[in-house]
């Protein structure tokens, strides 16, 4: 048998051993010390169109793991930036919000809770959905905070659905009509499935907003007075990268 070379080490923490969690992180004990907590919630039933978000903080624990190479103490290095992004930070997976099927209100409060607990603790919620419904109860979590929020989506996000305001075509709508953030940037909106009053509502309430276009445009030429100064709460649809 040879002995491992001085270079090459043997590895612990290979990606495709022992149990998933969000980039092989350890378990959040909460009371803990941490600086930030990944937090799963596997809820999709806010969605009008195609389900299955519901899979999404399982399917990122698992692509997550392939950062688990270099262990916790070396991350993350940005080759472009030449930086360490979370070299020294203490960052933990919370497991995922217990769904009970059907319960909207208690599954929302649970959400709305849990999250409260991590910003209580001084820590930075790391949210994985499910469907961007699930956005509300989080920032209702900060209310009283001052955030301001960001949404990155193809869609504004300010709708009601069949009458409906708790689908994920709603969280902008119930942020702006509950006072939950000081200010609400919407950046990447594009496409046919916008509706003209959606983007009149948006104007006229004062949503700070720009297209995809419009936002490469800014990214050429950016304006640091476009985002006020204080505490944000960012929110990324997926389809904010590809709308299909």
């Amino acid at each position: 048998m040879f002995p491992p070379s001085p270079f090459s080490p043997p590895k612990e923490n290979l990606p495709f051993t022992g149990i998933a969690t969000f980039a092989g992180y350890s378990v959040w004990e909460p009371g803990s010390d941490v600086d930030a907590v990944f937090l799963g919630i596997p809820y999709d039933e806010g969605t009008t169109y195609r389900p299955g978000a519901r899979f999404g903080p399982r399917a990122i624990r698992d692509a997550s793991m392939f950062y688990s190479y270099e262990g916790v103490e070396g991350r993350f290095y940005d080759a472009d930036r030449r930086k360490w992004i979370l070299q020294g930070k203490k960052v933990v997976d919370g497991g995922d919000i217990p769904i009970e099927p059907l319960c909207l209100e208690r599954n929302w409060d649970v959400i709305t809770k849990t999250v409260t607990s991590i910003v209580d603790g001084g820590a930075v919620p790391a949210i994985a959905g499910g469907d961007h419904s699930i956005t509300y109860p989080v920032v209702r979590a900060m209310k009283g905070r001052k955030i301001h929020y960001v949404h990155f989506d193809t869609h504004v996000d300010c709708d009601r659905i069949s009458y409906s305001s708790f689908t994920h075509g709603s969280p902008v709508l119930l942020i702006m009509e509950q006072g939950l953030a000081e200010s609400v940037t919407i950046l990447g909106m594009r496409g046919l499935t916008n509706s003209g009053p959606d983007i009149a509502w948006m104007e006229k309430n004062g949503v700070n907003a720009l297209t995809a276009r419009e936002l490469r445009a800014w990214l050429s030429d950016p304006d640091p007075s476009f985002f006020k100064e204080g505490d944000y709460y960012v929110s990324v649809d997926i389809d904010f990268f590809d709308p299909a």
